[in-house]
């Protein structure tokens, strides 16, 4: 019995030295298990292939603040094969130089104006004026009795509406319609085909029992109405005659004064003057290229007219005086001022011919 107990405590001690070998390879074998996991994870994490990443483009930097520094550089030199042409043309003339080269030498006169002008349908006139009467212009034409003011008048509307097809308008505060259209037959215009033309108008205020601001009204709106590009008064010193036979309320309207206002009354000569005055400006708002006549005073008497005025407020003044030297010659031209043009300053003989009218001789001087 003893030894069979001495066996079975063997077999107690055997076993539960086996239980706790394996427990002890139980508590190891996981810990080598993860370890070895552990390992093999590190492993596949290393072998693996590192993935590419696509390179995106950078975005463009922004454009940066260049200041610019101007530096004086010498100009650059043309090929040779350029310097023949550049010198052609540096030589060559314009149009315009071309044209003035061509031009008769001025000796007192000088160059074109820039503005554009009007042919004054006289032979010989233009070539005084460098061409001929800048638009838009009021020229006082002044000269002696018998020189030849209405028809140099006459001719400048005629033509303009015959020849060159702008409207004309001719107002006449001394003759009748009659006597006008008889003298212009003489010369070959016939005013009532000009007038059917359409580009021609004569008026008169002759026979009209009208004051001289009432007829001046209506020149203006006859201007208004017909819009011409060419106007000649007949005469200036007619109409300012009409001013001595105003009443002294209107005289006072004339200077735009009441009667209230008034603490004098105005003088004959400051009447004129004024209205004078306000004629130019009417003429000249019109835009219309204007011969305005008047009367020349007799030789040492000063002035350039009647009114002694007009001569300083047109933009041109022409003076005609009697002066005949043969058959065909009856008066000498002269442009005493003419505003925005060089012009010839001599005086020159003009001649009159039947059908054709006047024409101013530029070969002859008088002086």
């Amino acid at each position: 019995m003893p030894v069979m107990r001495e066996e079975e405590d063997e077999e107690e001690e055997t076993r539960e030295a086996a239980e706790s070998t394996e427990k002890e390879e139980t508590t190891e074998a996981p810990a080598e298990q993860k370890k070895s996991k552990l390992s093999s994870l590190k492993i596949k994490k290393v072998a693996q292939p590192e993935e590419k990443k696509e390179e995106k483009p950078a975005p463009p930097a922004p454009p940066k603040s260049v200041r610019i520094v101007k530096t004086e550089q010498p100009a650059p030199k043309a090929p040779a094969a350029w310097a023949a042409p550049q010198a052609q043309k540096a030589s060559a003339p314009s149009k315009q130089q071309a044209q003035r080269q061509q031009e008769p030498v001025k000796k007192q006169g000088g160059t074109k104006s820039a503005a554009p002008k009007l042919k004054t349908g006289i032979p010989g006139m233009d070539e005084l004026l460098i061409g001929g009467f800048p638009e838009g212009h009021v020229i006082l034409l002044s000269g002696e009795a018998g020189a030849g003011k209405t028809l140099f008048g006459m001719q400048y509307a005629a033509s303009g509406a015959a020849e060159y097809g702008e409207k004309s308008i001719f107002f006449s505060f001394e003759q009748d319609r009659a006597d006008i259209e008889a003298q212009a037959a003489v010369f070959g215009w016939n005013i009532e085909e000009l007038e059917a033309s359409g580009n021609f108008k004569l008026v008169t205020y002759s026979e009209e029992g009208k004051r001289a601001m009432q007829m001046w009204h209506d020149v203006e709106e006859q201007i208004s109405g017909f819009k011409p590009q060419r106007v000649v008064v007949d005469s200036l010193t007619t109409l300012t005659f009409h001013l001595d036979m105003m009443t002294g309320v209107e005289m006072l309207d004339v200077m735009g004064l009441s009667a209230k206002e008034a603490s004098f009354m105005p003088q004959g000569d400051a009447v004129t003057r004024k209205t004078v005055m306000d004629i130019m400006k009417s003429l000249k708002k019109s835009q219309a290229t204007t011969l305005l006549i008047a009367e020349l005073p007799p030789s040492g008497k000063g002035g350039l007219s009647r009114d002694t005025v007009s001569e300083y407020l047109a933009d041109g003044v022409l003076t005609l005086r009697y002066r005949p030297e043969s058959e065909n010659s009856f008066a000498v031209v002269q442009v005493r001022k003419m505003r925005g043009t060089m012009h010839k300053r001599q005086e020159f003989q003009t001649a009159l011919e039947e059908g054709s009218g006047v024409s101013v001789l530029v070969e002859s001087l008088t002086r």
